[in-house]
């Protein structure tokens, strides 16, 4: 079977072990094949031509990111890259993390103010010399059953059930921490997960509903408790 534009990309981030990539490094990575899907000889185009030609194979969860006079390909929602470097880090301060990550400071600090709020991680201030300086911390194993609650209560209304991108949606978590999360309340009998016809929702919101490891699209979230 031919590889897609999708499978070659994602080879190449995994063989990088990063979720984004300057699209110079991309356009010297990709293999020949690929000027075959595309129709252009990649190294001949500019940055902007590259990025024309390879945005309609790029699946939902891509984006494109500048940052100065880089333009970087991201392979996952800012919150999730943002939150799986500081846990390979932590504890990591905000300073040294916003030199690395391709994103802009205004950015880094409504992902961090959204994580902290979700209790993915902590932040902690620490006294230097001249100043103080603001590290992050990664909570081993945070319990995040309580905000679920909270937010179930309120959008349920008189339903004994919320869609699950409804629940995503307003939590505003981080894909794999929200995913994660209502696996284990399921795991542990606290929710029940139901699939239910897809056709009664548009695209996003079956994006926005939850994959289970069976492939199989859960769409309503029903809570059973403790």
């Amino acid at each position: 079977m031919d590889l897609t534009v999708q499978d070659i990309l994602t080879q190449l981030f995994d063989k990088q072990k990063r979720d984004y990539l300057t699209i110079t490094q991309l356009k010297k990575s990709l293999p020949k094949g690929v000027e075959r899907i595309l129709g252009h000889q990649v190294k001949k185009l500019n940055n902007k031509e590259f990025i024309d030609s390879i945005k309609p194979f790029l699946p939902n969860t891509y984006s494109i990111q500048k940052k100065g006079n880089r333009t970087y390909l991201l392979r996952a929602p800012i919150q999730d890259i943002i939150l799986a470097y500081i846990a390979q880090r932590s504890p990591i301060s905000i300073r040294n993390m916003s030199k690395y990550l391709p994103f802009q400071k205004g950015e880094i600090a409504d992902t961090i103010n959204t994580l902290a709020r979700s209790g993915a991680i902590e932040l902690q201030i620490v006294a230097q010399s001249k100043d103080f300086n603001v590290q992050i911390l990664v909570h081993e194993n945070p319990d995040f059953s309580l905000e679920i609650k909270k937010a179930y209560d309120i959008i349920r209304r008189d339903r004994n059930y919320v869609k699950i991108y409804e629940l995503r949606r307003y939590l505003k978590w981080p894909k794999n921490v929200f995913d994660s999360c209502i696996q284990s309340l399921w795991d542990t009998g606290v929710v029940e997960l139901q699939a239910s016809d897809p056709q009664i929702l548009t695209e996003d919101q079956r994006i926005d509903s939850y994959m289970d490891t069976n492939h199989t699209l859960r769409i309503l979230l029903f809570w059973r408790g403790a």
